[in-house]
Parts: structure tokens; sequence; C-alpha cells
């Protein structure tokens, strides 16, 4: 028989190598309205004459029953004024901020699928990354308070998360406004999101970061 050659495979080689340098930009706000989390910056009523913001986008229940023009106090000590308020079943509300707003627009996703990988930061130092685990059916319709649609999470966060940002891991995209936590009959725990998506139909409204 004929021998068989085995090429060396120790033989001396050469590759090029690229090494590029990534940054990582920190898109969480530096404001947040005391005893909760600011999601991103916002302009509301963008279609009428007198559009409303820029300010900072939260969830309602974190400004109690306050009204439009009321003085909001943040984590700082600094003091904003409500600007614009979801109606009754959307948990959103428009902050003033003396911090100068965010330029880069924020995409925001109208069709959330179940078993998205999302994340939250909320509290200082509290970042969560979770599961969605089911969608509000609203039969499609995003633009009635009449229907209010909740993103609902396979975990929940901490004290002071309400109003974070939640957003799809893979695509950055924003998915919902952090509401709260949950325990079903069974005692199992959860998170529950406004639709990202809802409020900015409903109130129409531009997201930047």
């Amino acid at each position: 028989r004929n021998p068989v050659l085995i090429p060396d495979l120790r033989a001396e080689r050469s590759f090029p190598v690229v090494i590029r340098t990534v940054v990582l930009t920190d898109h969480s706000l530096g404001i947040h309205p005391k005893g909760g989390t600011a999601a991103c910056w916002a302009t509301s009523r963008i279609s009428s004459p007198r559009p409303r913001g820029p300010g900072v986008l939260t969830a309602k229940h974190i400004v109690a029953k306050r009204r439009i023009g009321a003085t909001v106090l943040f984590r700082n000590g600094a003091y904003g004024r409500v600007l614009d308020l979801g109606p009754e079943g959307i948990d959103a509300a428009l902050i003033s901020s003396p911090e100068s707003p965010g330029v880069s627009p924020l995409s925001v996703e109208r069709y959330v699928a179940p078993w998205t990988d999302v994340r939250f930061d909320g509290a200082p130092g509290c970042s969560h990354r979770t599961k969605v685990t089911a969608i509000t059916d609203t039969l499609g319709i995003l633009g009635s308070s009449a229907l209010p649609a909740r993103v609902v999470l396979a975990a929940g966060g901490d004290p002071g998360d309400s109003g974070s940002l939640v957003t799809d891991v893979s695509t950055g995209r924003a998915v919902g406004i952090y509401m709260g936590g949950y325990c079903d009959p069974a005692g199992r725990p959860g998170g529950i999101a406004q639709h990202a998506a809802q409020v900015t139909e409903i109130m129409d409204m531009e997201v930047r970061i």
C-alpha cells in the first residue's frame, strides 16, 4: 500500500488579529423621582400645537394623585412638575426635569412576544433580568385606555423600581414601564409592566434616551 502522508500541524503559521475597542454607553437617566425610577426622556402630544415636554417618563402611580402642574420631588432633592398624565388605566406620567434631556431616539416594541428576555434597572444598584410570560389580550387594540395593556414578567423588582424602563435584551427596544410585583393565588411571584407602545400611542409620545 502507498503510505499516507499526514501534514505537520505544528508548522508555524501567522494569522491576522484585529482588536476592536468596545465602548459601553450607559443609557440610564441620572435623575429619578423620589419613590420611583425614570424610564426615559419623552415629549407627549407631539401632534398638537403645544407639545408637552421634554421630561422624564415614569409610572403614574409614582406621582400619586397629583394633577398636571403639581410639584414632584426627585431623589437628589431637585424639583420638577407634572407635565402630562396618562388617562385612567394607563400608568404613565411625564415630569419636567432640570437635567438636559437625551437626544437619541428610543425604539418601542409594539408586538411583545412571550418568553422574550427583558431587563430593567430600578432603584440604585438594582438591575433585573427576567422573561415576559404573558401580555394582556387587548384584541390588538393599543389606542384605547378602556383596554389597558400589561406585560407580565416572570420576576418582579424591588421597592423603588416602579417607573423603570423594561427593554428587550436582544434589541434594546422599549417593552414596558415597570409597575410592581404580584403574587398569584398559588403563591408564585412575578412582575407587571405597562405596555410601552400603548403609552406612546395614547399619549402621542416620542421617547428618547
